[in-house]
């Protein structure tokens, strides 16, 4: 994913100029694959019809990315603070590597996202993050 960012800012001559831009405008252009945007608001009651489209998707190796998007920048309900003291930086793509599911146990089943961290110095520091006590 990083190379295909690279190559878009290439096109448009910096990485400035394809900022705040949504990743389903480039990855038809530059992977010749067709895309699709899946708006987690859109599957509030349904959440789990979203998570096979993500499995699914995943399973078959297509490219994925994921982004935040707090209150002042879509109809979700998170808010641009409760992003950053999570470790996300809002209104960013973060490509998504893997769609698991894990036994933590009580026949009780985790959905989890792997997605990449582009910063190297802002760390994911909600439930199953690298501190969490969630993992064992």
């Amino acid at each position: 994913m990083l190379l295909l960012e690279k190559a878009w800012a290439k096109i448009y001559g910096s990485y400035q100029r394809i900022e705040a831009g949504l990743t389903g405008e480039a990855l038809p252009f530059l992977t010749g694959a067709p895309s699709g945007t899946y708006l987690h608001d859109r599957y509030y009651w349904n959440p789990d019809k979203l998570w096979a489209l993500i499995e699914n998707a995943d399973k078959k190796g297509f490219v994925m990315t994921t982004s935040v998007a707090s209150e002042s920048n879509s109809s979700e309900k998170l808010s641009s603070g409760e992003a950053r003291s999570a470790g996300l930086v809002d209104a960013h793509a973060y490509s998504l590597i893997a769609a698991v599911e894990i036994d933590i146990g009580m026949l009780q089943k985790q959905k989890l996202l792997m997605i990449r961290n582009p910063w190297g110095f802002k760390e994911w520091n909600g439930q199953w993050g690298d501190s969490s006590n969630k993992w064992k």
